[in-house]
């Protein structure tokens, strides 16, 4: 899905501000302003606009003729869209599937170039960053001015040859004076490591600080990668084109050939300076912190270069959208590793402090696993303080669709879980001390699909009739010898009993685990859900219910075929046929007087095969 017209890859960052402007989705606002306050309420009534609210340069900055800033560039969903090549109204749930499919293209190409853009002048004496960018605070209590949307790019002292390993993270820094920055690094950050290893063999670790950078690229140094996986490569897959790189002027880093703007220097070792405080992505001000120094030792930029800055503060803003949909991703894939189940991710809040996971239910209490899967991901370890799991037809994306399951689903009593003493983010205000917290698990899920789960494994597995499995009770689920074995009502009366397939009996046991049915055992086995709660009832199902959730269930799996609850029947019995089951067992396991009662159910001649039609001789 992309624009009629346009491109997917992009060249650079001015690339992208001539396809948002071609898009109207970029301003231009010429009348004079000063750098405080009416910068920033210039661009938190841009972020006010939400899903299309526009970037917007600003060139006429009381003290800095000539200097240009954009502001709110991947403010809006409008921007991130377009930014994919796809149409700016595309929903949340289409960029969302878009960009999990783009993820799997990974490694793209990766493009060296000499005498690049970014180093059309270079300075390596006198600086003066007040000077050379429009600088200006992003809040009115911050302890300073901010880079708050700079790519800070290092390698691993210990491995500095292995290119994926060279990372790319947005951290804030803080410009202390004219050529030194503090930056805000906390444990959970790759550049912790090279710091850590240079730090051990006490030399400066050499850094590049990158402003104004392809989209892309900057979407994927928010991203919570592995350690040994480049961002470079992935922002090439996902843009659809090689991501062309430099070696910068004062050492053997890579930059971005196109950037705007690149401060090159160092991190002293083993000094710590006072950073903060700063209006961070929670909305709040973060307290003084014992942060690194770098010290700038050249800037490099191209003419008439464009300093990018982001506003953060209270949601939602530019902060929310850069790295929302880029968090998801990685926890979706990371999930599916071992959970096919799970069908979204939403950890669009506060880098996914709080995280809406849709998932379909394997068996009782799943949803509890799923969470503690994510809490035990790299970035769910610190990040992910509260977990909710809703069913898997349930849009995490839709916030109406989430509060509709967290209001008829949750039971409290039983399906809220707290864990305490976990990890947590510094910069999250609940955090105490700062680094710990808890995590808040709350299971939105309903039995439902564990109940068609079972209802469809009886008819597959045991052959039974539709009005004999719906006419069970739960005590017809029992244990003999060590088996699980099912009790079907038959016609006239009759009772049939026999034992459980393998896979059957994990469905049924899961079923009457996570429904809650053992403490009823004279109850119906299979119930109706109640309207609008998604919990089952004490009332048995009809068949005409059960009928219709077997038609919108192959709708859903895209079943064009019409189908009924004896499909599954005589799927069991074809595929007990096929694998050398002879009929008059089939027909005593189905309770069928007669075998020529299974053979209406024998599927096997309705297959016709290519050599068969080539038999045909003319």
């Amino acid at each position: 899905m992309r624009v009629k017209g346009v491109s997917m890859a992009l060249r650079d960052f001015r690339d992208f501000l001539d396809r948002l402007e071609q898009n109207g989705q970029l301003v231009r606002y010429g009348k004079e302003l000063w750098p405080e306050p009416d910068i920033r309420q210039l661009a938190r009534a841009a972020a006010d606009m939400a899903d299309t609210g526009p970037a917007v340069i600003l060139d006429n900055i009381k003290g800095y003729k000539g200097k240009q800033l954009a502001l709110n560039v991947l403010g809006s969903w409008a921007n991130y869209a377009l930014m994919m090549g796809m149409p700016k109204r595309s929903t949340l749930k289409e960029m969302f599937h878009e960009l999990a499919r783009r993820w799997m293209t990974y490694p793209g190409e990766i493009k060296r170039v000499s005498n690049p853009a970014c180093q059309e002048n270079v300075i390596t004496s006198g600086i003066n960053l007040y000077e050379i960018l429009p600088l200006f605070k992003v809040n009115p209590y911050d302890g300073g001015c901010y880079l708050s949307k700079a790519i800070t790019v290092s390698k691993d002292p210990d491995d500095p040859d292995n290119f994926d390993k060279m990372n790319l993270g947005v951290y804030r820094m803080q410009v202390h004076g004219p050529d030194t920055i503090g930056i805000n690094i906390v444990p959970a950050h790759d550049m912790v490591i090279h710091l850590r290893n240079a730090e051990a063999m006490n030399r400066p670790l050499p850094v590049a600080v990158c402003l104004g950078v392809h989209p892309m690229l900057m979407v994927m140094a928010c991203t919570p990668l592995a350690y040994d996986k480049s961002e470079y490569k992935y922002a090439a897959a996902l843009d659809g084109a090689p991501q062309e790189i430099a070696r910068a002027v004062t050492s053997d880093l890579e930059v971005p050939a196109g950037a705007e703007i690149v401060l090159e220097g160092e991190i002293t070792p083993r000094l710590r300076v006072t950073e903060g405080p700063f209006a961070d992505m929670t909305g709040s001000y973060s307290s003084l912190r014992a942060q690194f120094r770098m010290q700038v030792k050249a800037v490099t930029y191209r003419t008439n270069p464009i300093f990018e800055n982001l506003y953060c503060g209270r949601p939602w803003t530019e902060h929310d959208t850069l790295i929302g949909l880029s968090t998801c991703v990685p926890l979706y894939q990371q999930l599916r590793e071992t959970m096919p189940e799970v069908t979204a991710v939403n950890a669009l809040y506060q880098h996914g402090l709080t995280v809406v996971v849709a998932a379909h239910n394997r068996f009782g209490g799943y949803a509890k696993s799923v969470a503690m899967r994510l809490a035990s991901t790299p970035h769910g370890v610190p990040y992910a303080k509260n977990i909710i799991v809703v069913d898997g037809d349930v849009d995490p994306f839709d916030p109406l669709q989430v509060n509709w399951a967290l209001s008829t689903r949750v039971r409290p009593e039983r399906d809220v879980t707290i864990i305490h003493n976990t990890p947590a983010h510094p910069s999250d205000p609940t955090s105490d001390p700062p680094g710990m917290g808890a995590k808040l698990i709350i299971d939105a899920t309903t039995p439902a699909g564990l109940r068609d789960r079972a209802l469809i494994a009886l008819m597959v597995y045991s052959f039974a009739r539709i009005g004999a499995a719906l006419a069970m009770k739960v005590e017809d689920v029992f244990t003999q010898k060590g088996r699980l074995w099912v009790r079907l009502h038959e016609k006239g009366g009759k009772d049939h009993a026999m034992p459980c397939h393998h896979t059957l009996e994990e469905i049924l046991a899961a079923y009457i685990a996570g429904a809650g049915l053992a403490g009823n055992p004279k109850g119906p086995l299979f119930r109706t859900v109640g309207r609008g709660t998604g919990e089952l009832t004490r009332t048995s199902l009809p068949q005409q219910n059960a009928h219709a959730m077997i038609r919108r269930r192959a709708a859903a799996a895209g079943i064009k075929t019409l189908i009924g609850n004896h499909s599954f029947r005589a799927t069991g019995i074809t595929a007990y046929l096929k694998n050398g089951g002879t009929l008059e067992k089939a027909a005593a396991m189905a309770n069928h007087a007669s075998t020529r009662t299974t053979q209406l159910y024998d599927r096997r001649r309705d297959e016709m095969s290519l050599d068969e039609v080539e038999r045909i001789l003319i």
